[in-house]
């Protein structure tokens, strides 16, 4: 008999007896009442166990003579519901008696006080890389069981077989028994309150999640899991279209076909087998701040979390899929993946080839794009904004409607940068609250006039997007409602004309709406900008419209940023209030109609309206009707 002297006591006995010292007992308490926080696992650890076994035997097989080498490698789950009794056997590599003490002693052959100091480290320095140094798993079956059985049959010709016997709290016992087959049977006892996992729903549902993709069959009752090489880690030539669809309704839960997968994997400097895929339709329940999302994660073929959001960036959120891993560190319960380099290199490489084949779709397949970017362009809004490591490849695969496009067409920024004129340095863009405001938007009427495309931004990330980018290859954008494109890239001719109006208007009108509207806007002048529209706000230098609609969109108050309201001095309504305040007419007339006119052009900005001036504007409305109505028709702007 063999063992460490520094845990086990041989304890003189018919059978060879073991009682665990004290800090044994201590350990052997934590791993079976809180090391685990999911008492379900102790099945994926038992039969982890028993892939591992039937992997050292098929190795050893290949130098060595063994017992039964004919014998089939596999997994038997079995239970006796009656009794609460289950039973996971493996045909293989078994253990001797040295073996059994040594083997089921791991813990304390590492070093059992050391492994008690990790145990209470783990809170403040984070670093329980303990897995693969202490051989835990086999003890979370102490969680259910009020007795464990351990029978074996070692490989190697001519051993004796032997059973090992604890109820995980004083000692362990080891003496001879006859087994025919090579391998471990390990029998658990199930306590009265755990009884309820020697059912056969329960096991097959813990067996299809944790532990469905090992390389041996797995066998339970009739069904049987397992056996074959996993989806993810077959070369991709050999996976059909069906083989992916059933694999991503099992990861995502959804019935529906994917909209596109992708089959990743890298060998250097990590080794990882991936595959992921986008729905075809965005759920709802995303957008709900408690939504759990992420990429099932293995490590080499074992399920150790359904949800790991460590693996991708928070704007490809909408994905799901599989990652397996042969180099990722676990925590001691191998329950939680240990955020360290190796998760970080999978993250990088796992999204840079992501946004890579987005690229490459784009690129061979517009429609097929399109039709991505229909449900999740939003999302990659939301990564040009708010991540920098991505910007700028997330940069080339939005899309926008354009002022020049058919309204079924998006452009990208660089198809946009290929067709500006000549002369033109910057990407203008427009923000509105629909797509209907900004079409119809009187900032797009000098540009229209001037040939010049403009990216209209409709969405509430938009406000967001534009707030953190500030160019594209070296073009920068620029907000057409900033008072910097009225004023500052006015021609020399544009400008003397502007100032020929100014001349030719008086400034009564000017000074007539200032005192009605001037306490709600910055300042108020004339502009040669707008076609057919009577009047618009542009916001003053210096005060970002991007942030207005990012605080507006967050229900959040922001102070209060006064615009500049431009007045088109050629439109029909203005030279008529013109006319009316040089001859003193009307003045009602004059103040209710600018008054409307104020409250309609920040209905256009997107400003909205408190509910109790409602009524207010409404009869506003039909008092404007009645008096333009019986308005004497002396006044005739064709003469003008």
């Amino acid at each position: 008999m063999t063992g460490n002297e520094d845990t086990l006591e041989s304890v003189p006995n018919s059978t060879d007896s073991f009682t665990f010292k004290t800090e044994i007992k201590q350990l052997l308490n934590i791993i079976a009442n809180s090391l685990y926080k999911n008492k379900d696992v102790f099945l994926r650890e038992l039969v982890s166990n028993a892939s591992d076994a039937l992997n050292k035997l098929r190795i050893r097989k290949l130098t060595d003579d063994i017992f039964q080498p004919d014998l089939d490698l596999k997994i038997t789950v079995d239970f006796d519901e009656d009794e609460g009794i289950l039973t996971i056997t493996d045909t293989g590599i078994g253990m001797t008696k040295d073996e059994l003490v040594t083997n089921l002693g791991t813990i304390a052959h590492s070093g059992t006080k050391s492994f008690l100091d990790s145990l209470k480290e783990m809170s403040s320095t984070n670093s329980n890389d303990l897995i693969g140094q202490f051989g835990v798993g086999f003890y979370s079956s102490f969680m259910v069981s009020d007795n464990v059985v351990v029978q074996t049959r070692s490989a190697l010709p001519d051993e004796q077989a032997y059973e090992w016997i604890s109820s995980g709290l004083e000692n362990f016992e080891i003496h001879p028994i006859e087994k025919e087959e090579r391998g471990t049977a390990v029998i658990i006892h199930l306590n009265d309150d755990d009884k309820s996992y020697a059912n056969f729903f329960r096991l097959k549902n813990m067996i299809s999640l944790y532990s469905s993709a090992l390389d041996y069959p797995i066998h339970i009752q009739d069904e049987t899991f397992g056996g074959e090489k996993a989806i993810w880690r077959r070369p991709e030539d050999d996976l059909t279209e069906e083989q992916y669809t059933a694999l991503y309704q099992e990861v995502a839960r959804d019935w529906q076909e994917p909209l596109l997968h992708f089959n990743i994997r890298a060998e250097a400097p990590m080794q990882f087998y991936s595959v992921v895929f986008v729905p075809t339709h965005i759920q709802k329940q995303i957008f709900n701040p408690d939504h759990e999302w992420g990429i099932k994660l293995y490590a080499r073929k074992v399920l150790v979390e359904e949800k790991n959001q460590d693996l991708l960036p928070n704007f490809l959120r909408f994905m799901s899929g599989v990652v397996d891993s042969e180099d990722i560190v676990l925590n001691v319960s191998r329950e939680v993946a240990q955020l360290n380099k190796h998760l970080t290199s999978i993250k990088k490489v796992l999204t840079s080839k992501i946004l890579r084949e987005l690229s490459r779709l784009a690129k061979s397949d517009d429609d097929a794009f399109l039709q991505f970017w229909d449900e999740f362009g939003i999302f990659l809004k939301e990564g040009a904004a708010t991540d920098q490591k991505y910007q700028e490849k997330l940069l080339k695969l939005l899309r926008f409607t354009t002022s020049d496009l058919e309204h079924e067409k998006l452009s990208s920024i660089e198809s946009y940068i290929e067709r500006m004129n000549p002369d033109q340095d910057k990407i203008y863009y427009l923000l509105a609250d629909n797509l209907e405001l900004a079409r119809r938007s009187p900032h797009l009427e000098y540009f229209k006039a001037e040939g010049i495309e403009v990216l209209l931004l409709h969405q509430p990330v938009d406000s967001l997007l534009m707030m953190n980018v500030q160019e594209f290859d070296k073009v920068s954008f620029q907000n057409v409602d900033e008072e910097a494109v009225s004023q500052d890239e006015d021609t020399s001719k544009e400008a003397a004309d502007e100032e020929k109006v100014k001349t030719d208007l008086s400034d009564p009108i000017l000074a007539k709406f200032d005192s009605i509207v001037g306490e709600q806007v910055a300042s108020i002048r004339y502009s040669d900008r707008m076609v057919t529209s009577v009047c618009r706000l542009v916001n003053p230098q210096g005060i970002s419209s991007d942030m207005q609609r990012v605080y507006r969109f967050m229900d959040q108050e922001m102070f209060s940023v006064k615009k500049i309201l431009e007045l088109n001095p050629n439109h029909v309504l203005i030279k008529q209030l013109s006319e009316l305040i040089a001859s003193n007419r009307s003045r009602e007339l004059v103040e209710l109609t600018i008054l409307q006119l104020l409250e309609s052009v920040l209905l256009i900005e997107g400003v909205p309206i408190k509910p109790e001036d409602n009524i207010a504007r409404s009869e506003r409305i039909v008092e404007l009707a009645t008096k333009y109505a019986t308005l004497s028709d002396d006044f005739n702007p064709e003469e003008e």
